[in-house]
């Protein structure tokens, strides 16, 4: 298992080691660290910064960050066996679940989107380890009524997970109905289950509630604060809407259309329910004990749409870390129909090879978005490394520093026709602008991408970059001589397409 783990992360994840690309947000990271991690604090993610202090992480370095995101995701794979492994009893029947779920988990296409931005690579590495630790420490208490010091120390850790990344929270939830799932269909008791559920459920709330008073309290503090969680809600909007946006949700996770979802989604998901259906008719015990084992069934089911439902809106990939982890466990878990004697021993081999086909259709795709993630960036410090040349001999100075440069409209990259293409992997520096001065704020500001580089120039304001705007009209694009001029004394414009596409 360990093996397997450490080969699908390595496979998946080893280029991030090899590629120096600069994600969105990273260039600022690198530029002024301090700026990054008060935001953080602002939103709510405290335990980012926790983390980055506790590893004396003082200045981003993207190779370190990678190389030790990649060891906490092969703690997470580790610690996410051992803990199903737990769960389930440790039986003969389940040792391929806990031996590949890790594999199809972390393989996980949506994990790109997320590992993408290097800037907090680890540290959410590092809470994904926190989240399966916290549950099983909760569990310890909850199930098996250990001490309560288990209790104490799975809602510290689930309330650290939760603060680096608030989506953590409803990976806590996912594993606690795995754990539940497992634990009724697989245990010889005949009473107490409904008790251990609320015992669960208080342990999640008291992790929660815990996280939520340490958010406040920092945030009080520090004078930081920020509406962009609260700007994820969108239940003010209206019933109705909200439930279209989770149906149509619901429909584009399980009909796949998009490359971060596996397309035998909907198949594997309906091949589990039957395969846990029937799992639940053979357990022996009462009422109660079928009914939350049934309870738990749905909420195991249901995971990848969590969050959906909580905040009435559709999620992007870097925030789908659930639905890796509950893809993974579907899949894994149709390996208990399998045996070791008679048919059962044939299905067990095909389940596995099914297994195995999952999780390299998946690592394909991952590695597929980091590599165009590492195209796009490297073609983006070429292009930035042509325009600063061009801009250097139109203002025809030594002190450029002194130069404004302004860029109007928008670039694609130029990228091969079979690229994958993400969210925000695929997308370019060039082609991702706000609302004051376009794709200048992403490069020529003062943390921008143009100052990682080393490139020397001057502040930009407002007021220049609306004249630019205005006499770009007419002017060719890039790279054509006439796009790059002096917009007055001081100023120089490049025009990388038209500006109404911004």
């Amino acid at each position: 298992m360990v093996c397997l783990t450490v080969f699908t992360v390595l496979f998946v994840y080893g280029i991030r080691l090899t590629e120096t690309d600069l994600s969105i947000d990273t260039e600022i990271m690198l530029n002024d660290q301090k700026e990054v991690l008060d935001s953080w604090i602002g939103i709510g993610r405290f335990g980012l910064v926790f983390t980055k202090w506790l590893f004396g992480f003082a200045r981003l370095v993207p190779f370190t960050e990678n190389l030790m995101m990649i060891l906490a995701l092969t703690g997470t794979g580790v610690a996410l066996s051992f803990a199903v492994r737990e769960w389930c009893g440790g039986g003969e029947r389940f040792r391929l679940l806990w031996q590949l779920m890790p594999a199809l988990v972390l393989s996980g296409p949506c994990f790109a989107e997320q590992f993408h931005f290097t800037l907090q690579a680890f540290p959410v590495a590092f809470a994904m380890a926190l989240a399966v630790a916290a549950v099983f420490f909760m569990e310890k208490w909850a199930w098996e009524r250990e001490s309560p010091v288990w209790l104490l120390m799975g809602v510290i850790l689930g309330a650290w997970a939760a603060g680096t990344y608030q989506v953590l929270a409803a990976v806590l939830v996912a594993l606690f109905a795995m754990a539940y799932f497992l634990r009724i269909t697989e245990t010889e008791r005949e009473e107490g289950f409904l008790l251990a559920g609320v015992r669960s459920a208080a342990a999640f709330g008291l992790s929660f509630g815990l996280y939520l008073f340490l958010s406040a309290a920092v945030k009080a503090v520090t004078g930081l604060d920020s509406q962009y969680v609260d700007g994820q809600m969108h239940w003010s909007e209206g019933i109705r809407i909200c439930l279209h946006y989770i149906f149509n949700d619901v429909m584009r996770v399980l009909k796949s259309t998009e490359i971060f979802y596996h397309p035998w989604t909907a198949a594997v998901l309906a091949a589990f329910a039957v395969t846990a259906v029937w799992r639940i008719a053979g357990t022996k015990g009462g009422g109660e004990k079928r009914i939350c084992a049934v309870f738990s069934l749905l909420m195991t089911a249901a995971a990848p749409f969590y969050l959906t439902a909580a905040t009435g809106y559709y999620q992007p990939a870097r925030a789908q870390m659930v639905y890796p982890l509950a893809f993974g466990f579907w899949t894994a878990y149709l390996t208990v129909l399998g045996g070791n004697a008679g048919w059962r021993k044939g299905l067990k081999w095909l389940l596995t090879l099914f297994c195995a086909a999952v999780i390299v259709s998946q690592a394909q795709v991952t590695t597929g978005l980091f590599r165009t993630a590492a195209e796009v960036s490297r073609n983006d410090q070429l292009l930035l490394n042509r325009i600063y040349a061009r801009v250097e001999e139109t203002a025809d100075t030594e002190q450029m520093d002194q130069v404004m440069i302004l860029l109007v409209g928008k670039k694609d990259p130029v990228l091969p026709h079979d690229s994958l293409i993400g969210d925000t992997i695929g997308y370019s520096f060039f082609n991702w602008g706000d609302e004051l001065v376009g794709v200048t704020g992403r490069i020529f500001t003062e943390n921008g991408l143009a100052r990682v580089l080393g490139m020397e120039y001057g502040q930009v304001n407002v007021e220049s970059y609306e004249a630019a705007v205005r006499q770009a009209e007419g002017r060719p694009s890039w790279p054509a001589k006439d796009s790059v001029w002096e917009v007055s004394e001081g100023v120089i414009a490049v025009k990388l397409g038209d500006p109404e596409g911004e």
